[in-house]
């Protein structure tokens, strides 16, 4: 499995923020390992606000098997940033919102601009490309074909994934500040696709 890694500069109006970008080109079945889906679709039907109002949530949305079927190699793109670049805003959750959100909307943006014929994307959490999904108003879809899907709606152990593959926990906001927070995505492909490809359209967004 080959790791590409990259420290990248997002420039904010409060700050220019750093952050890592690594990511792993696989086969597409070597991910079927993580799946359980019927774990994380009781755990998104007891903690998530999401499930049952998102199509591109439990329990609408694909197991991973079945999504990433059509395709032969995945590329999945984690990004990392240090919280202690925040120190700026006030309170610890508003931190690692920031981070969370400067991260999710660079890693997303790139990856629908490498969308094509044969090559779509996992985003960084549910689909954000409606400002409300139809699905709370009992409507389909409207985009379907650029509905996107996170790794956790389609039943992937994200926490075991990341650790396995780049040897990174997750961290998440409990009562006190994480030393860094992560966003996963992925790209997924029927053939090969230059990963450094991913880096360089995200370089460019700054």
């Amino acid at each position: 499995m080959n790791i590409l890694q990259e420290s990248i500069q997002a420039a904010t109006p409060q700050a220019k923020i750093e952050y890592q970008i690594f990511i792993a080109d696989a086969g597409t079945e070597e991910i079927f390992k993580y799946e359980d889906r019927e774990r994380f679709n009781a755990l998104c039907r007891n903690r998530c606000d999401n499930f049952g109002r998102k199509w591109s949530c439990p329990p609408y949305a694909p197991a991973y098997h079945e999504f990433a079927g059509e395709y032969n190699r995945i590329y999945i793109c984690l990004t990392l940033a240090k919280t202690d670049q925040f120190n700026y805003i006030k309170h610890d959750y508003l931190k690692i919102k920031a981070a969370n959100t400067i991260l999710k909307r660079r890693i997303d943006k790139t990856l629908r601009k490498l969308i094509e014929k044969d090559v779509y994307y996992i985003s960084g959490g549910s689909c954000r490309l409606c400002k409300s999904c139809k699905c709370k108003f009992q409507e389909s879809c409207i985009h379907p074909e650029l509905m996107t899907y996170s790794f956790e709606a389609m039943g992937i152990n994200v926490d075991d994934m990341i650790r396995d593959i780049f040897g990174i926990p997750l961290l998440w906001y409990k009562e006190s500040l994480p030393k860094y927070t992560c966003v996963v995505a992925g790209l997924v492909s029927k053939d090969k696709f230059e990963a450094e490809t991913i880096i360089e359209t995200l370089k460019s967004l700054n």
